[in-house]
């Protein structure tokens, strides 16, 4: 094609293309075309007006401005940057501030087009390049006419510019495709409420709602500091009710400084109703309603049908299973129409597969939409959603016990969960709706339906490890109990307070809610409730080193389990008498307790008793001196309680695999275990165990000779463990800090520090853990030649420790004995641990 260079735009002219849906930002360019001197090619730069107020965004600004690779070569690689999100999320805004940033390297121009992919007659790739073109100097009469020579002239025209291309508000793929320059370094950030999932090499940015900070600072540029601040309670509440939508926030900054008899306050008090809350929010022809009712209106009837009736999930996530339960199609049907609306920025991606969730406004605005069905039919979908959750959660639990699956649950409107780690995805889907569906059963007089769906939630949420679901949980169930008049249900709901109170290291909680569950079992005459809680008060007993109490209970709940033939509760007695019998160091026969434990959950399939017995079985092998088959098990425990999504299972096999590391003197490997623990427990927000980790590298560091780093961490464990208040864990960290400070040889320091972590232990009645900080102590004072402090700490250990004559602990602690008397020539003392020693030899 001849061209004629006789006329160009002005170096300050570019294209934008008319009926933009946000006039309050973009408005539409005039030509002017004037002679132009043939060795000075157009540089077109008309852009929408500058947004003054613009806030934020820095970091995608950056992600979009990236140098192109091979920038200021002929044929370098261009960009393609697509943008999408929530209507009203500011995508528009984000691509005027770019194309007017000082910062883009695009020496040759940069072109913007409005495609009005909302709008009725969004814009043709040819009514664009022709305008683009005309911006680049080729003359209105030389276009054109036919559209393949057209793109053909576009694509010439762009070759070897390095440009920016804002293509706004884009409707789909095949609207943008031919508008991408075929090489030249060129950028084209496009702009669309859809995430133009197809287009090929493209760098996508799906852009979230302000942060609370920036927010603030938004209504601060636009209302003024000194408005904003003097009332910035109320403030946080508006920008709460707008769901940080930069739309939304525009709306009600622009209404408050139109307005200067409207207060943050009263504004606040329009916002907080959320019926008329998208009524609030216009200012002029700015509506959120009208933003979101453009992507509404392309719906089909099936998108429109989902999109409604998802509000009506109580939870702030949702996936397939729960969406078909509310429309009554199938899990595929359900996940296509998830994503179309996902697709169209309607709804947006949450944590976990194929799950999604409203931004806050957009759930008002469904609201208001589900209002176009007859009430009947919103009664029947919430009745379907909430017997799938209360069928889909018994059947999570049956899952995760590994018991049989009774036939109700086999089909119909449930989930299909067939396994622990099918349970713990179903959990972490649907807990958010089911723990509030529990509660609305009660209101709406059911009850009996809200005592056993909270029943079931607390097994699952046991096992996957999540404790505020699980207290909320049983606080749920037992109220319905309560209501319902079920003393059998509200004992078990008990006991499960009790086993979450045990899993938090709340002793004493447990404890005194076991001793009443015992009360109230004896007069139910309940024999599975009275073995479950004299399993769980052995367990107790066992927990805090009272072993001799703790055995008779258990052999007394292992009885009646095997007498009523439950294999999966005489599973749990048999592994609490297997960790009675190690504490006591008849490691054998604790050996034979964990593998009968270990083959019965292995038979039922209960994965979570699996991983927990493997864990503790090799921690037993280890007492025996088999770290390699200690190793194994403890890496198929970790491999469960990662398939089965229990992070704080996860650390304590960690932080055990770690001791088996060392006892193998694998010091640097072991330490990688426990500092990996330690951030991933960090990351969970379990500030406890993350405490118990540097707690255990600092004891690890001191044996690698690295004391300094080893104080360090051990002062930030001790730190937070007694910001925690967590009195059992602070003696536990006290008593590894006194080992530190013993191989730092401040030796003073220690002993004052094992003092303070004895006087915890004893308190809080820590019986193994004051025995085990004896013998240490025994060690440590012998070793230094300081014989009569370690007589003293072998006795201690003695009085305290519950260990058969033979154990090697105990023969090990009579030779320091006798060795210290024979030191300190207390001749009798010393014939006295001799004689105790014969039988040992």
């Amino acid at each position: 094609m001849r061209r004629d260079t006789s006329a160009r735009a002005t170096g300050a002219a570019a294209v934008a293309v008319n009926g933009d849906a946000h006039k309050a930002i973009l408005t539409n360019p005039v030509f002017n075309f004037y002679p132009a001197q043939a060795s000075a090619p157009a540089v077109p730069r008309l852009l929408p007006p500058r947004l003054a107020d613009f806030t934020g965004r820095a970091e995608e600004v950056a992600r979009i401005l990236l140098p192109s690779d091979g920038a200021g070569e002929h044929y370098a690689p261009d960009r393609i940057v697509v943008v999408s999100g929530t209507p009203g999320v500011g995508k528009t805004a984000l691509a005027t501030h770019v194309a007017h940033h000082p910062d883009g390297d695009f020496p040759h121009g940069r072109l913007y087009a409005d495609l009005r992919g909302m709008g009725e007659r969004p814009a043709e790739p040819e009514e664009v390049m022709a305008r683009f073109l005309v911006a680049l100097g080729t003359p209105q009469a030389e276009l054109p006419g036919d559209p393949h020579l057209l793109l053909d002239a576009y694509r010439l025209a762009l070759a070897g510019r390095r440009v920016l291309v804002v293509l706004d508000n884009a409707k789909g793929e095949e609207q943008v495709r031919p508008l991408i320059p075929a090489g030249g370094g060129s950028t084209v950030l496009i702009t669309s409420r859809s995430r133009l999932a197809g287009l090929e090499g493209a760098q996508r940015l799906d852009l979230d709602t302000f942060s609370p900070e920036v927010a603030l600072e938004f209504l601060r540029g636009v209302c003024g500091a000194e408005r904003v601040d003097r009332g910035l309670a109320d403030a946080e509440q508006v920008v709460d009710f707008c769901g940080r939508l930069p739309l939304a926030l525009r709306i009600s900054a622009n209404r408050l400084s139109t307005n200067r008899y409207l207060r943050m306050a009263d504004l606040a008090r329009e916002l907080r109703q959320e019926r008329d809350r998208l009524g609030a929010l216009e200012a002029g022809d700015l509506t959120v309603r009208a933003a979101f009712s453009l992507s509404y209106r392309r719906l089909n009837k099936a998108a429109i049908k989902v999109f409604r009736r998802l509000s009506q999930v109580p939870g702030d996530h949702f996936g397939p299973g729960i969406c078909a339960a509310l429309t009554g199609s199938s899990e595929r049907e359900a996940a296509r129409e998830l994503r179309k609306l996902a697709e169209m920025s309607l709804i947006e991606p949450a944590p976990g597969p194929g799950c999604y969730r409203f931004h806050d406004l957009l759930r008002v605005f469904a609201r208001e939409q589900l209002t176009e069905e007859a009430a009947e039919s919103v009664a029947d979908n919430a009745a379907r959603m909430n017997d799938w959750l209360l069928r889909s959660a018994l059947r999570a639990q049956f899952a995760v016990t590994g018991l049989p699956m009774p036939s109700f649950l086999q089909d119909g409107n449930v989930a299909r969960v067939d396994s622990a780690q099918d349970a713990a995805r179903w959990t972490e889907e649907n807990l958010s709706s089911a723990l509030p569906t529990a509660r609305q059963l009660i209101g709406a007089g059911a009850p009996e339906r809200a005592a056993v769906l909270a029943g079931a939630l607390t097994t699952v949420c046991e096992a996957t490890g999540n404790w505020p679901a699980w207290e909320e949980a049983c606080r749920a169930g037992l109220e319905a109990a309560e209501l319902v008049g079920d003393r059998q249900i509200g004992a078990g709901l008990m006991l499960q307070r009790a086993n979450l109170a045990r899993a938090r290291r709340e002793f004493g909680t447990a404890m005194e809610i076991a001793e009443e569950v015992r009360e109230l079992t004896e007069s139910l005459g309940d024999p599975m409730l009275t073995a479950d809680t004299l399993n769980l008060l052995g367990g107790l007993h066992m927990d805090t080193g009272a072993l001799e109490r703790a055995r008779p209970l258990l052999e007394q709940s292992l009885h009646l389990w095997q007498d009523l033939a439950n294999p999966r509760e005489t599973s749990k007695v048999l592994f609490n008498l297997g960790t009675v019998h190690r504490a006591l160091g008849e490691f054998e026969t604790a050996i034979r307790y964990f593998r009968s434990d270990l083959e019965t959950c292995e038979s039922l399939g209960d994965e979570p008793g699996t991983a927990e017995t493997l864990n503790t079985l090799a921690l037993t092998l280890l007492d025996v001196d088999d770290p390699s088959t200690a190793e194994q098990y403890q890496h198929r425990a970790l491999e469960i309680f990662r398939r089965i999504g229990n992070p704080y299972k996860e650390s304590m096999v960690t932080n055990d695999l770690a001791l088996t590391l060392r006892h193998q003197g694998r010091n640097e490997e072991a330490l990688a275990a426990q500092l990996a623990d330690a951030e991933a427990c960090r990351a969970l927000g379990y500030r406890s165990g993350e405490a118990v980790a540097r707690s255990n590298a600092s004891v690890t560091l001191t044996m690698l000779g690295r004391t300094d780093e080893a104080l360090g961490l051990n002062d930030e464990a001790v730190a937070v463990l007694t910001e925690l208040g967590d009195r059992q864990r602070l003696a536990q960290a006290l008593s590894g800090r006194s080992l530190v400070l013993f191989g730092a040889g401040l030796d003073d320091q220690a002993i004052a520090t094992a003092d303070r972590a004895l006087e915890l232990m004893e308190g809080e009645g820590q019986l193994k853990d004051r025995a085990d900080l004896h013998f240490a102590l025994a060690l440590e004072h012998e070793g230094a030649g300081r014989h009569r402090e370690a007589l003293h700490h072998v006795e201690a250990f003695l009085a305290v420790r519950e260990l058969p004559p033979g154990s090697p602990r105990i023969r090990s602690a009579l030779v320091i004995a006798r060795q210290a008397a024979l030191e300190l020539a207390d001749h009798a003392k010393a014939r006295h641990y001799q004689d105790l020693l014969t039988p040992a030899d």
